[in-house]
């Protein structure tokens, strides 16, 4: 490691672009998980190539041959982000610039003639970015927190597995059956899996039950889990699917509850965070079931926040408006629906028919990271005096007071 880290000179027009380009980020809406990585590249290239030219200019070698001038633009585009400010957004857009640096260091490596110039450049730009991490990380102090979250293969139970495990807490993850991105957090971190049935009374108190035998308390429970069709009218809405919707959306959170408050309690407190939805105060006819079962949620929600107050568990909920998860994008679900009724492709539901004529403020859908990071903040100790809430992320869908 260097003794000192790289300085950038603010003199440099190029770099005052980079540090006007990286605070443009911060808020940017279009900055989403899906993209974010293709994003980082196109803002990089142009100053990399910027750069490259100017070395040119001075007689210098092309940038086939001098790949370490890409990483010391890159290390200068990081002071930008450092210097725009201390944003969640800033931070995962340094994130990226780190990974560009990244896929031009493994490039460079195959250049042998400067082999270990790039990682020079790349160690410096790996010490700048540690110190972006440690100014603008808010500390959630989750480490070594047991979590159970239901629901955890995919979607917002994926993202909130992904961020637990990411602040070092020890996730046990239910569902009926895994993924292979849940199965990449399990490899990777100290995630285990627990495939369950949460629609039965047994499959919540098994899942709660290995938590507890693995680790010997459980300290947060994230509600997730829960299904939803499109419905053609109330009217063809059978007994056996209100079942089935309640059972999914609303019992199974009853029950692992029931089984992970006792453990909450004596753990000297904890926090539960419920995942319900808009649809609970915006009840559409078309998921008419699953409205009246998140509505519910809300209900008990509440109940439950009142009672066990007093012994130490908070109980707070997120209700997202529409998010770009599989309950939206799957085939044959709400996208597709939308779609066909717009005459246009799924994608183009999702970005702006449906932001449109649900008229959503922000002019987009929630990611699926952004309800995680509102349910990290919930469940963590930052939030000690908030219990009972309904915290809304919906992009302003929600007009009433």
């Amino acid at each position: 490691m260097p003794s000192s880290p790289i300085k950038a000179d603010p003199a440099d027009p190029a770099h005052a672009r980079l540090a006007a380009n990286a605070s443009t980020q911060r808020g940017d809406p279009s900055s989403t998980v899906a993209d974010r990585a293709d994003t980082a590249v196109r803002q990089v290239e142009p100053f990399t190539a910027g750069a490259l030219e100017r070395v040119k200019a001075r007689g210098g070698p092309s940038s086939e041959e001098n790949p370490r001038e890409p990483a010391r633009f890159l290390t200068t585009f990081l002071q930008g982000v450092r210097i725009a400010g201390r944003s969640r957004t800033g931070r995962r857009f340094a994130d990226d610039a780190l990974t560009a640096a990244m896929r031009l260091s493994d490039r460079a490596k195959r250049q042998p003639r400067h082999r270990t110039a790039p990682s020079r450049r790349l160690r410096r730009t790996i010490v700048l970015y540690r110190s972006i991490q440690k100014e603008n990380t808010m500390e959630l102090h989750l480490k070594d927190k047991v979590a159970v979250v239901t629901g955890a293969s995919k979607g917002i139970g994926l993202a909130v597995v992904e961020r637990l495990a990411g602040e070092g807490a020890k996730v046990v993850a239910g569902s009926r059956t895994s993924t292979p991105e849940l199965d990449a957090l399990a490899a990777k971190h100290d995630v285990t899996v627990v495939s369950v049935d949460l629609s039965t009374a047994e499959g919540a108190e098994r899942l709660v039950q290995q938590a507890v035998e693995k680790y010997g308390r459980i300290d947060v429970l994230v509600n997730n889990v829960g299904a939803a069709e499109p419905r053609e009218s109330f009217l063809k809405v059978t007994d056996e699917d209100w079942r089935r919707i309640f059972d999914l959306t609303f019992f199974s959170a009853v029950r692992t509850s029931r089984a992970a408050l006792p453990h909450l309690v004596q753990a000297g407190g904890g926090s539960i965070v419920n995942i319900s939805s808009i649809n609970a105060r915006l009840p559409f006819p078309t998921v008419v079931d699953y409205s009246a079962a998140k509505a519910a949620l809300t209900n008990l929600n509440k109940a439950l926040s009142e009672e066990f107050a007093p012994q130490g568990v908070r109980v707070n909920a997120v209700s997202p408006g529409p998010v770009r998860t599989p309950f939206w994008t799957a085939p044959g679900a709400f996208a597709d629906a939308t779609a066909a009724a717009a005459g246009v492709t799924a994608q183009e539901a999702l970005d702006v028919v449906l932001p449109q004529s649900m008229g959503i403020s922000s002019g987009r859908i929630t990611e699926a990271h952004e309800v995680a990071d509102l349910t990290l903040f919930l469940a963590s100790p930052v939030a000690g005096n908030i219990t009972g809430a309904e915290i809304i992320i919906d992009g302003g869908q929600v007009k009433t007071l």
